[in-house]
């Protein structure tokens, strides 16, 4: 790192304090030790002195007559709370479109819909005894969705029981 930028960066901070006069005696000799072999913190100096010149050289405005107190209306309506405000349109359009589309969805759900089922027959235990073909009554008790029953007809297909 190059001693030199870091002397500047330790007074560069403290130019604006030298060029004010607001600097102790021992900031400013060392200020001015710098400034004696560093064209670069030179330079900055005399930018500041330029815009500070600039500035100073500035117009005055004079402020409108009510001014002050146009500033201090504005200031206390920003102070009190606002009792009641109403969302922004997009947001309350944004809100009304999500609520019907919910809607539509909980209506339009297939899932949803009662369907007409036809009631389950019953078969009486005794009953699958009299089917001659194991099979269709499983395929029976598939579409039926008889699980007993069907575990029933493959025990007794399993045990040879079936004619």
């Amino acid at each position: 790192m190059n001693t030199t930028n870091t002397a500047c960066s330790e007074i560069t901070p403290y130019l604006d304090r030298y060029r004010d006069g607001e600097a102790d005696e021992e900031l400013r000799q060392k200020i001015r030790a710098h400034l004696a072999q560093c064209p670069d913190c030179t330079l900055e100096l005399q930018m500041l002195d330029q815009v500070t010149a600039a500035v100073k050289n500035l117009p005055e405005i004079e402020p409108r007559l009510n001014f002050t107190a146009q500033v201090m209306a504005q200031i206390k309506e920003k102070e009190q709370p606002r009792r009641f405000a109403l969302p922004s349109l997009p947001s309350l359009a944004y809100s009304l479109v999500f609520i019907v589309f919910c809607i539509l969805g909980l209506l339009l759900n297939p899932q949803l819909k009662t369907q007409k089922t036809e009631p389950v027959p019953i078969i009486k235990t005794t009953d699958y005894a009299d089917y001659a073909d194991y099979s269709t009554l499983l395929a029976e008790c598939q579409q039926l969705n008889l699980i007993e029953i069907q575990d029933k007809t493959i025990e007794m297909v399993y045990n040879g029981e079936h004619k």
